[in-house]
This record gives C-alpha cells, structure tokens and sequence, in this order.
C-alpha cells in the first residue's frame, strides 16, 4: 500500500479528522463539552468522516488482497460511524467524549507515525492550530527579557524543526509556522500552526531525553561554577601572596593556590567527561529523530541532516522550559 495514492488520500483525510477533534475538544472539560452541542456536532460528524475513511481503506486494501499496516485498528475505526447511528438514540456526549480520550487520542499518535513512515503530507494552513504549553521550576510572566531569553529560543527551534522536516521529505511548498496567540503568565499556552510534526516530535523524543539526563546536565552545570569558584580562589589568594611581606606566610599561600588549581583541574577534567557523555547522548537522540522521521536515509544526507538538527537539539535540551503535553 505504500505507493498507492488512494490509500495515501484516506491516510491525510483521517489525519484531518482526528487534528479536528483534538482542536474541538482541546482546553475542554467533561462538563464544558457535554454542555456545547455545537462542538458534540462537530465532534460527531469528524469522527463519521475518520469511520468512512477507514472503510475506504479496508475495501481498497481487500479488493487488491493487499496487507494493511497492524499497528492501527481499522476494523475498529470502521465501525465508529455505526456505533453513531445510534448516538441519538441511546448514547449521551459524555461517551463520545470518554471514546475519545481512551481510543482516538492513542489512534491519532499511531496515525501520525504512519503518516512520516509512508510520507503523506498534509496541508497544514488547512489544519487545526496546536496548542502547547510551556512549563518552567520556576514561574514565568510574559516580559520582554523572559520572551528574548525564553519562549522565543525555544520557538524557533521548534520551527527550524519542522522547517528541517520538511526539507527532509523534500516538500516544495511547505507553509511557514506562525504563532496565531500566546498567553501572559504560566503555564504559557501557545497557539501554533504549521509545526504539528515537529511538536509531536519533541514530545515524543526530546521531553523524555531531558528527563533522563536532567541530573547529568544539572552536574554539569554544577562543575562548571565550581571550577570557576576554584579559580577565583585560587586569583584571590596569589593577590594575597603578593601583597604579604612574611615569607613564610607567602610560601603558605602559594601551597594553598597550588591545591586550588590542583582541584580546579580535576573539576575541569570531570566538567569535561559529563560534557563528552552528553554530548554523545545527543548525538544518540539526533540518529533516534532520524531514523524515526526517515529511516530509509543514506549515509551522505543523514550526515547532512544531523549537523542542521544538532543545534537544535542543544536549543530544546539547554531550555529550561519544557513542552507539556
């Protein structure tokens, strides 16, 4: 099915049903939604068009005897626009709402997975706007210095991910990001369209990656101030030196600044293999991003593409901000 354009076409229009979904109900609550007949219509009547999608396929793939891709259940999906037809009749929204969080949800990532794996491109500008959330240890307000400093780094490497996504699946006419709103205070939401892939991207590989070597790059930063501490101590005390007049009391400060830069050079000498691990940790997370986007790669682009990914790779890991799912 991999070069069938029919099966390409149903794979976009339930990617679009499902982003419509996730756009309906996003920020919702049980209460607000059951209460909104506007979005429970709406809600509905995606849900047919990602059913009879699904139908679409499982008829195209039986007529040629062909093998559909198992990690999606499209008998399942199938069967979501007759579930429906009784919807009126004796099921209430706070189903449809459950159905959604406990099956759709799953389906939309494994649907986006086949989607980079059999390079189906999607019209973004037509596509609902992702929202995200920017999380910190520490309490941000929107100023000038925390938008310099923070929340635009970390966007435009989200951008120069998916511009580096679409360059990958060689996309001529790829639409630019833009940012359609941003909030005030934390956790700051942000509004963003044309970054679907790269977003999903980030949460399913970076996020984790920065959790499991959090406490290697907190050491990191940690050695580097004490190397710095050391060396200061070590500048104080050669002042010292110079400006005593007893000998002996020079001879002991100059032992003690040969002891300071002695442990000064094991903390660089330490500084410097956490540097190196992380470093090849990195590197390890930009092939695991490669190969996830594009495993068919040869060796000349995937090199190619990895010097253009590291840099971003540094951006989102050094942030101290973190994408909440």
């Amino acid at each position: 099915m991999k070069n069938d354009q029919r099966f390409k076409d149903c794979l976009r229009e339930m990617l679009k049903a499902v982003w419509e979904i996730e756009s309906f109900i996003d920020g919702l609550s049980l209460n607000e939604f059951v209460s909104d007949s506007k979005t429970i219509s709406a809600t509905t009547y995606s849900l047919m068009r990602l059913s009879n999608a699904a139908k679409s396929i499982m008829k195209t793939a039986n007529d040629r005897n062909e093998q559909l891709p198992d990690n999606i259940p499209w008998g399942k999906i199938a069967t979501i626009s007759r579930w429906l037809e009784g919807y009126r009749q004796k099921l209430g929204p706070s189903i449809i709402w459950q159905t959604i969080q406990d099956d759709i949800l799953e389906i939309t990532r494994r649907l986006r997975e086949l989607a980079r794996e059999y390079e189906v491109e999607i019209d973004f500008e037509k596509s609902p706007i992702t929202r995200i959330r920017l999380t910190s240890s520490a309490e941000i307000s929107l100023t000038s210095t925390s938008l310099q400093s923070l929340i635009v780094p970390y966007l435009k490497a989200l951008t120069d991910l998916q511009s580096l996504i679409d360059e990958i699946f060689h996309r001529l006419e790829s639409n630019e990001v833009t940012i359609k709103f941003i909030t005030q205070n934390s956790p700051i939401n942000v509004g963003i369209n044309g970054a679907v892939e790269a977003t999903q991207l980030i949460q399913e590989t970076v996020i984790p990656w920065k959790r499991e070597h959090a406490q290697a790059m907190a050491k990191l930063l940690e050695t580097e101030k004490m190397v710095e501490i050391e060396k200061k101590k070590a500048e104080v005390l050669q002042v010292r030196a110079l400006a005593t007049k007893e000998r002996t009391e020079a001879d002991r400060l100059r032992a003690e600044i040969v002891l300071q830069l002695e442990q000064a050079e094991k903390l660089r000498l330490e500084n410097e293999r956490l540097r190196l691990e992380i470093k090849r940790a990195k590197l390890e997370l930009a092939f695991e991003i490669l190969n996830k986007l594009y495993p068919s790669l040869d060796e000349k682009d995937k090199v190619d593409y990895l010097m253009k990914l590291l840099p971003i790779i540094d951006t989102l890991a050094a942030s101290n901000l973190e994408m909440a799912k």
